[in-house]
C-alpha cells in the first residue's frame, strides 16, 4: 500500500516486481529530447552486492505510455547509493550513455549508443565528466569500498589498502579523447593544505567529485578515520576546489561538518554545514561559500534545518532538496525553495522501508528534468524500489 502523501501529481514509471534506481543526485537522468529516462533494473534491495551480482543498464521510454524499460547492457561495478555512474554523455546528451563496470579485474567505463546500439569499452572508470565533454574526473572506486561502503565497488581490493595517506593515489584527470589519465592531486598532498589535518595514522580518502558548470574548475571531499572498519559515520570531512589540470588547490571548508552540495554558479557552492550534537543528530544549515574565498552566507530563512540532497534547476533559480527518513512514519520530505524570494514548496512526503544497513537504504535523491518542469525520486513507499517523476504543474515563475 502506498505511503505518501502527494501535494504534486506523482507518477510512478517503473514496474515490480523487480527493483529500479538511478542513483544519485547529481546527475540528469532525462535525456536532451525529454523521452528517455535512465535507469537500472535488480531484483534484490536488502544487502550489498558481491562481484558476482550484476545490474542491468537501462532506460525508460516516457514517449510509451506503458513505459518500457529497455535494456542497455550489464555492469558489476555499481552500489546502491550512486548505482554505476551512469548519466548521458556531454555536451549532446542525447543518445550516448556511459556507465561504470568491471572487466578483467579492472574498473571500466561502457559507452552505448541508442540508435546503433553499439557499445564501446573506455579504459577507466568515471567519477564526474565537464560539461563540454573533454574532461573527466575520477578516483579510486576501489579504496572507498573499504571506507564507505555504499558508494564503493565490491570487485576489486584496493591495492593500496594498507597505505593511510598514499602519494600515488587521490584525484585524476582523464582526457575523454586520449583516454590518458593523470594524478593532478594526491591524497598524501591534501594533508599539506589548512589547518586541520590527519594524523599520520589516520586512513584518508577522497569522494563526490564534482565540475562546476562550465566544467573550469571541480571540488571534491577529503575525508579520513581513524581505522579502515567500513561505516558511515566517525569520519571528518574538509571540501577542497582545483582547477582541471590540479593548479590552484584550496581547502575551502574544515572547521564543521560537510555533507551535501552543489555548485549554484562557477564561484558560488551551495553546502549543507553541521555541527554535531551528543546524541549523533545534527545543527546546521545550508549556506553559499564563496570558491576560493571561503565567504558564507545563509541560504534562507524559509529552509528547514535538517540535512538533504540539494540540487539547482538548469536556470539555477530553485534549488531541489529532500530530508532522510523523519519521525515514527519515517517519510522523506521532497521540497523546492527559490533563493531568491525566500518561497519554499513542499512537494510531497514518501515513507522509507526500514533498512538493516545504511548501504542499502533509499533515498530520495532527487533530480531535476532539463527545463525545470519535473523532478525524478527514487523511493520505496510502495514496498519496491521504484522510480518516481513529479510534475511541476503551475510552478511560480
Amino acid at each position: 500500500m502506498s505511503q505518501a502523501t502527494h501535494i504534486m501529481p506523482v507518477q510512478r514509471v517503473t514496474h515490480s516486481p523487480l527493483h529500479h534506481f538511478f542513483g544519485y543526485y547529481d546527475k540528469c537522468p532525462w535525456s536532451r529530447d525529454g523521452r528517455y529516462l535512465l535507469a537500472m533494473q535488480n531484483s534484490f534491495l536488502d544487502r550489498n552486492p558481491t562481484r558476482d551480482d550484476s545490474l542491468t543498464v537501462g532506460v525508460i521510454d516516457l514517449h510509451d505510455a506503458q513505459h518500457p524499460f529497455i535494456t542497455v547492457g550489464k555492469t558489476h561495478a555499481w552500489n546502491w547509493q550512486q548505482g554505476c555512474m551512469l548519466r548521458w554523455m556531454p555536451p549532446q546528451e542525447q543518445r550516448i550513455l556511459i556507465y561504470n563496470d568491471l572487466e578483467n579485474n579492472r574498473y571500466v567505463s561502457r559507452i552505448h549508443d541508442l540508435d546503433s546500439h553499439e557499445t564501446r569499452t573506455f579504459a577507466h572508470a568515471l567519477y564526474d565528466i565537464a560539461s563540454d565533454g573533454r574532461t573527466a574526473a575520477t578516483l579510486t572506486f576501489e579504496r572507498i569500498t573499504d571506507t564507505r561502503p555504499g558508494y564503493g565497488y565490491f570487485g576489486v581490493p584496493d591495492p593500496r589498502a594498507d597505505t593511510l595517506q598514499p602519494d600515488d593515489d587521490g584525484l585524476y584527470r582523464v582526457d575523454m579523447n586520449t583516454a590518458d589519465r593523470e594524478l593532478i592531486f594526491s591524497i598524501a598532498q591534501a594533508a599539506n593544505f589548512g589547518n586541520i589535518k590527519p594524523d599520520a595514522g589516520h586512513k584518508a580518502w577522497f569522494n563526490h567529485i564534482k565540475f562546476n558548470p562550465t566544467g573550469s574548475r571541480l571540488l571534491f571531499l577529503h575525508r579520513w578515520a581513524e581505522s579502515a572498519v567500513p561505516g558511515h559515520r566517525g569520519f571528518q570531512t574538509r571540501l577542497f576546489t582545483i582547477n582541471p589540470d590540479g593548479t590552484e588547490p584550496c581547502c575551502l571548508i574544515e572547521d564543521c561538518g560537510i555533507s551535501h552540495f552543489d555548485w549554484l554558479d562557477d564561484t558560488h557552492i551551495a553546502i549543507w554545514l553541521f555541527a554535531l550534537n551528543a546524541d549523533e543528530s545534527q545543527s546546521g544549515e545550508f549556506t553559499v561559500a564563496h570558491d576560493r574565498s571561503g565567504e558564507r552566507s545563509i541560504l534562507g530563512n524559509s529552509l528547514p534545518r535538517y540535512d538533504g540532497h540539494c540540487n539547482f534547476s538548469a536556470d539555477r533559480q530553485w534549488m531541489l532538496t529532500d530530508s532522510y527518513p523523519r519521525g515514527p512514519k519515517r517519510e522523506q520530505q521532497l521540497m523546492i525553495y527559490n533563493p531568491t524570494t525566500d518561497q519554499r514548496i513542499d512537494i510531497g512526503a514518501f515513507a522509507a522501508m526500514p533498512v538493516t544497513n545504511e548501504s542499502w537504504r533509499c533515498d530520495l535523491h532527487p533530480r531535476w528534468n532539463r527545463d525545470g518542469s519535473q523532478i525524478c525520486i527514487d523511493s520505496t513507499h510502495e514496498g519496491t524500489r521504484q522510480m518516481y517523476v513529479v510534475n511541476l504543474d503551475g510552478l511560480p515563475a
